[in-house]
């Protein structure tokens, strides 16, 4: 049996069960081949993004810098979800939502809750950490 892919690839709601098992296997081990490839990144992204936040909390409150750093979050927040990678999105958007909440007090760079902040990569770091460990263990 042969399964319709719609226009970005993906099967439409329903068109799933049309799909042979041999073709459901298959684009389950693609989509897992693509969270790791991503998750594999984001240590990288990490180690950028606490080099920028060592800077801010160390007293070089660059306002362009902050921004930068929210962006990065935010989009790490974005793709982790997109790509499935659920427990990296939430803690990237609590992080996320940590550093919205001080621009939005309109503090932004210059008044940071340092120690929250911190807590927020620490926890990030480690949802990154648990979830390669993880997929590293469990991959064939």
């Amino acid at each position: 049996m042969h399964g319709v892919v719609g226009t970005a690839g993906a099967p439409h709601r329903g068109q799933w069960l049309k799909m042979s098992d041999a073709k459901q296997k298959a684009l389950m081990e693609r989509l897992a081949a693509i969270r790791l490839d991503y998750a594999v990144t984001l240590p990288n992204q990490l180690n950028d993004i606490e080099a920028i936040w060592k800077k801010l909390a160390e007293g070089n409150r660059d306002e362009e810098q902050f921004q930068r750093l929210y962006r990065m979050v935010h989009t790490i927040s974005g793709t982790a979800r997109i790509c499935g990678l659920s427990e990296v999105g939430k803690s990237a958007s609590q992080t996320e939502a940590r550093l919205k909440a001080v621009m939005g007090k309109g503090m932004g760079a210059q008044n940071l809750p340092i120690d929250e902040i911190s807590i927020g990569f620490q926890q990030l770091r480690q949802v990154v950490v648990t979830y390669l460990r993880e997929s590293t263990e469990t991959a064939p």
